[in-house]
Parts: C-alpha cells; structure tokens; sequence
C-alpha cells in the first residue's frame, strides 16, 4: 500500500488531505510493515526492498520535489534498522519522512554554536528498531524526534516508551504534529510552524 502526500503534504487542500494519524493505524495492523523514506535516494531504496518482503507493506511517501538529504549518508538503507546521517556526540535527531530537512537545518543550526550532532533517519517505522533507539538515547545527553505525524502512535510515543523501558538518563524533546485538526491554510512549512514545528525558533 502507497500512501502518497503523507503528513500535511497536501497542506492547501485542507484536512480532508491530511494524514497525520497514518502511521498510528497502519502500524496496529498485525504483520504490517511501515516504512517512510525521507527523500528521493531513500525512496528508491525503499521502494526496492519493499517488493522483495513477504507480506503486507505501508510505504508513506510525500508529495514531491523533496530534496536530496542523504547523499552523504554515513550508512547505507537497510529495511528494520536506523541509518545514521552524519554522526556526532551532543545531540541527537531522530527523524523520517520530508520532514528531515528541519531535522537537517535544526541540526546545523547546533553545529554553528558549537556541539556536535547525530541526525538519524528512522525510515522503518514498524518493525522499529528498538536496540538501535535506545543506544541513541544511552549515547547522546540530548535527543530531539521530529516527525510529520500526530503525537498519538507515533515515533514520539515509540521513544518516550523506549526511553521510559531502557531507563535513559538522556533529556528527551519531541515535536509532532498536534491532536487535533487545525484551520490554517497555506504551505506545508505553514502548517508545521502552526503544529509548532519551525526550525527558526
């Protein structure tokens, strides 16, 4: 199953367009694989590994004219596990979906005052890796998620879980999309600032 304009990407058509809460019922389905690539690279990635499983497979895709994020990834694509952007020892980003390029400017934005970041693409959603998310937050003394989804179900809920189930001394942030469906018309980068989600604040 290929759910196109994942998230707000169909932002001005209004929330009928919506799929904040996609990720939450696909991932209840028992024997379902949820994967949702961050960019164009990651996508043909996905899309191939995708047709080579056994048995049902949600990919979540955006819209389109993502821009190319992992390029230089330090890690390649592999179907269940974390794959590491760049890598650094301060602060973690756990991220998927088109919504990594404010995972990317956040991370920046931290280089340029000094600490080193680790930004990570958690594009499987489900079977998620569980190990690979609690050595981030045993690694790391800050995480941040970010993601493209309601705060109900999601990576957030997933991590806070984790966090809660490995006993993680790290201070933990997560930003996702509100639980509610918000009257404010414009861009998609106009809907996550609405959802509190804005790499400039």
């Amino acid at each position: 199953v290929v759910g196109v304009g994942g998230g707000v990407a169909y932002s001005t058509l209004g929330g009928t367009h919506h799929a904040q809460e996609d990720i939450a019922v696909m991932s209840a389905l028992p024997n379902m694989s949820v994967v949702a690539p961050c960019d164009p690279l990651e996508t043909e990635s996905a899309t191939w590994t995708c047709s080579q499983l056994k048995g049902p497979v949600y990919l979540r895709l955006g819209k389109a004219g993502e821009p190319i994020l992992t390029a230089d990834a330090l890690e390649t694509f592999q179907f269940g596990k974390l794959r590491y952007l760049r890598k650094g020892k301060d602060v973690c980003i756990l991220s998927y979906g088109p919504i990594m390029k404010i995972a990317m400017e956040i991370g920046k934005k931290i280089e340029e005052i000094g600490q080193t970041v680790s930004i990570i693409s958690v594009h499987t959603l489900k079977p998620l890796d569980k190990e690979g998310i609690a050595l981030a937050l045993k690694t790391h003394p800050e995480v941040i998620v970010i993601e493209e989804h309601s705060q109900e179900g999601g990576l957030s809920a997933k991590t806070k879980q984790i966090a809660w189930e490995s006993n993680a001394g790290c201070r933990l942030f997560t930003f996702s999309l509100k639980d509610s469906f918000l009257h404010t018309y414009g861009s998609q980068q106009d809907i996550w600032k609405a959802h509190g989600i804005d790499s400039r604040n």
